[in-house]
């Protein structure tokens, strides 16, 4: 879905419904596959492969403010960040 990324990493700030309204991460049905529908919490860790195979979408947040942090990870040197932070 994006190119050079192996695995996508969501880390949840906040927990859905104490601190904001919709903002659900949903994995979306497939052939092989029926969807679902995750609730995020405060802490939560959530790592999936980034192909295809996985199709997700975030729900829009209706009321508040969700955070998290998006890791993306390559195995392709050629497309990895090399600058040192």
């Amino acid at each position: 879905q994006y190119g050079s990324f192996i695995y996508t990493s969501l880390l949840y700030l906040n927990t859905n419904q104490d601190q904001y309204e919709g903002g659900e991460f949903v994995f979306t049905d497939t052939p092989k596959q029926p969807g679902s529908t995750l609730r995020p919490r405060a802490g939560m860790l959530l790592m999936f492969t980034s192909g295809e195979e996985n199709p997700h979408h975030i729900q829009r947040v209706t009321s508040g403010v969700r955070y998290a942090v998006t890791i993306s990870w390559t195995c392709n040197e050629k497309a990895a960040n090399t600058r040192r932070f």
